[in-house]
């Protein structure tokens, strides 16, 4: 009886996270075409103030496109990091499942 309980604990865990990986996967380019808008209203604000410092606007905006690229890069690079310590911990519960179940069944 009370492996079971830890079985369904268990089997409950892992479905959560994997409702959590699908929710992240979901929201990545939701989150990415946003962060691309506010940074592009961002730039575009402070075009004046800094165009004496770059030279011109063309060094600005590739400075500018460069950064929010970058950052763009970091933000989905984050995100997938999350995911695959997520992965690990439901494989890992999984395994530990697989080790339950067949030792109830012998």
């Amino acid at each position: 009886m009370n492996k079971n309980k830890e079985i369904q604990a268990l089997q409950r865990e892992q479905k959560q996270l994997k409702k959590e990986i699908k929710k992240i996967e979901k929201a990545i380019p939701i989150y990415l075409i946003s962060f691309v808008f506010i940074m592009f209203l961002i730039v575009f604000y402070i075009e004046d103030k800094v165009y004496p410092f770059f030279n011109g606007i063309f060094n600005f905006i590739a400075f500018a496109l460069c950064l929010i690229i970058l950052l763009s890069f970091f933000l989905v690079s984050f995100q997938r990091k999350k995911i695959k310590e997520k992965q690990k911990l439901s494989k890992a519960i999984g395994s530990n499942l697989y080790r339950l179940m067949k030792l109830e069944n012998e």
